[in-house]
């Protein structure tokens, strides 16, 4: 028991030590700060996808059995709104390239300093 005592206690001064919960965050902050360019690369793939439709059937109706009718409504206005606005697909896309390598920038730089601080690295 006074070892198990002995290991908690170590591992909760090493978190303060080291400001885990800091460096924690600010990696979900920029995993979230990644997450937005995603969808618009997908949605701006999901407008080449759903233009027959067949596949704008298949879509809705998959959407609708997984999450029930109000989301298969949600996803027929998305691709209703995606087959209306053929320029705005475009800009979605490379403006998604740009956030995702810029948001994956980020979180590699994140994982470096963390990395860093923990094995005592100097830079």
């Amino acid at each position: 028991m006074k070892k198990v005592l002995g290991i908690f206690t170590k591992t909760v001064t090493s978190l303060k030590t080291y400001h885990v919960s800091d460096m924690a965050a600010a990696l979900s902050f920029y995993a979230l700060f990644a997450f937005i360019p995603v969808i618009l690369i997908m949605l701006s793939v999901a407008r080449l996808i759903v233009t027959d439709l067949t596949n704008q059937s298949t879509i809705i109706g998959e959407a609708s059995l997984l999450f029930g009718p109000q989301v298969g409504i949600m996803v027929q206005g998305v691709i209703k709104r995606l087959l209306t606005n053929a320029n705005i697909d475009t800009w979605a896309y490379w403006a998604g390239i740009g956030g995702l390598c810029l948001g994956a920038s980020s979180i590699f730089i994140q994982l470096q300093r963390s990395f860093h601080i923990l094995w005592g690295i100097d830079t």
